[in-house]
């Protein structure tokens, strides 16, 4: 399995989980799975409890070019404990990531969905 590969994964757990869009007054369909502490940060990458679900619509215009606005719902819908634990996780550095072992573990996540 690849980095690709389980990256997909996890964008099918956000999207099947959240199954609507979770900015405030949209009520499309969840079709994109956002990474809350961004894509690079591999510790918390493959984690779906730091992902959300969006619309395309959504996605870039609220969870990319109003970051500031974004980040506050987060912490309203996480908690600003849990923000803060993921925000100290996605700053840890991984070294020798297996990603079969991360595909695996994210297929038991898409199991029950």
């Amino acid at each position: 399995m690849t980095k690709e590969d389980c990256f997909r994964l996890f964008q099918q757990i956000v999207v099947k989980r959240d199954v609507f869009c979770r900015r405030p007054g949209c009520t499309n369909l969840a079709s994109a799975g956002h990474h809350i502490f961004g894509r690079t940060n591999l510790s918390t990458a493959f984690d779906p409890t730091y992902g959300v679900g969006l619309c395309v619509q959504c996605h870039v215009p609220w969870a990319h070019l109003k970051r500031n606005e974004f980040v506050e719902w987060v912490i309203s819908w996480m908690g600003e404990e849990n923000y803060n634990l993921g925000l100290l996780k996605s700053h840890q550095v991984l070294k020798n990531v297996c990603f079969d072992d991360i595909g695996k573990s994210l297929s038991v996540f898409l199991y029950p969905y």
